[in-house]
């Protein structure tokens, strides 16, 4: 385990690296204020849920220890986005899937996807168009 922490460390670091930004930027809270917490152009909770997810299905870190390295109080709110990381990737949202794409660049080739974990599928149901047209 220690080793994919500091595997996982190295990772946090090159990943803020890229975007510019430090490991204090990203662990700083903000009053709920409803405007997106943005430095520099670089969206920070964008960036944490790529990378929180990212060090979920390819490490075996816990969930307390990914929150830590990913600037969370609180490990609840990686599970909390789970479903909404999951959507945005499959739908390729235009304002995630950078960040998503850009973790994978820069995480990839330190940790394979060798950890054996649970693929994770999301409560979200898709709504069926189609039938909805229909019914109209």
């Amino acid at each position: 385990m220690s080793s994919y922490k500091t595997t996982a460390n190295q990772i946090v670091e090159m990943y803020c690296q890229s975007y510019g930004v430090t490991l204090e930027d990203i662990a700083k809270t903000y009053a709920r204020t409803g405007r997106a917490k943005v430095l520099n152009g670089v969206h920070l909770d964008r960036l944490r849920m790529a990378l929180s997810y990212f060090l979920e299905m390819r490490t075996d870190l816990s969930l307390p220890v990914i929150a830590s390295l990913c600037g969370y109080k609180c490990h609840s709110t990686i599970c909390q986005n789970r479903d909404n990381i999951t959507f945005y990737i499959e739908m390729e949202d235009k304002e995630f899937y950078p960040y998503w794409l850009q973790v994978l660049e820069v995480g990839s080739p330190l940790l394979p996807n060798d950890v054996k974990r649970k693929i994770y599928k999301p409560k979200r149901k898709v709504l069926n168009f189609d039938l909805l047209k229909k019914a109209v």
